[in-house]
């Protein structure tokens, strides 16, 4: 069963090879290279991990996680926050249960086993075979 990872991150070229590492997985990726078009996916598009960047442009990381919190159209997925400064995002992450935190940039083979780990979270809550 494929899953679909929603990439949420500033630079094109991080998302590129993080792009290639998740298809190579077997999933499907979405590419937000902004605060708008990741909760627009999100919205949207129904991903089960979202690959956030915490400094993602119009809107920031910390903009995406609020909304999360906030508003009942965003679903609350998984999250796997990639930043330069963890120590900024304590008081953010309270209310979710299903988060990383990763210092950026991430070895792509991490990522890959970081979300791997975030699916299958994902689908032991959902009810659904992980493998």
């Amino acid at each position: 069963m494929r899953s679909r990872i929603l990439l949420a991150l500033a630079d094109p070229f991080l998302t590129a090879g993080y792009k290639a590492f998740l298809l190579a997985e077997r999933h499907e990726v979405l590419i937000a290279g902004n605060a708008l078009d990741c909760l627009d996916a999100l919205r949207d598009r129904s991903p089960l991990v979202l690959v956030l960047d915490h400094d993602l442009l119009w809107g920031s990381g910390e903009g995406i996680l609020s909304l999360m919190k906030e508003e009942n159209e965003i679903p609350s997925i998984p999250v796997l926050i990639l930043t330069s400064h963890p120590s900024e995002l304590t008081e953010e992450l309270l209310p979710f249960s299903d988060y990383a935190i990763m210092i950026k940039p991430l070895a792509p083979g991490v990522l890959v086993d970081v979300v791997r780990n975030l699916v299958d979270h994902a689908r032991y809550e959902m009810g659904v075979s992980i493998r």
